[in-house]
């Protein structure tokens, strides 16, 4: 294993239960990974998220990202997963 630092700029999607509680999820994406070179990658993977009664989310997801299109580079960091922590809150 190692860390590398990477910048990604996308979009993602998530399904999961509207339920207060814990409830696992997906989540889905497409981005502009940037790092030694840049590529098209997609992301998909899943966790745990509790949601409170003011509709508060805390995550914990892992999600694997693979490069779609490089232009032809061969670079290392095309293929990985990542651990994250997520905080986010209705409006």
């Amino acid at each position: 294993s190692s860390v590398s630092p990477v910048v990604s700029f996308g979009l993602t999607m998530t399904y999961q239960s509207p339920r207060i509680g814990w409830s696992p999820y997906l989540i889905a994406g497409t981005g502009y990974y940037i790092s030694g070179g840049e590529y098209l990658g997609l992301s998909f993977g899943g966790g745990v998220c509790y949601r409170t009664a003011g509709r508060q989310d805390i995550k914990i997801e892992i999600r694997d990202h693979v490069n779609i299109y490089d232009g032809g580079h061969d670079f290392y960091l095309d293929y990985f997963l990542t651990l994250g922590a997520n905080f986010s809150f209705g409006l």
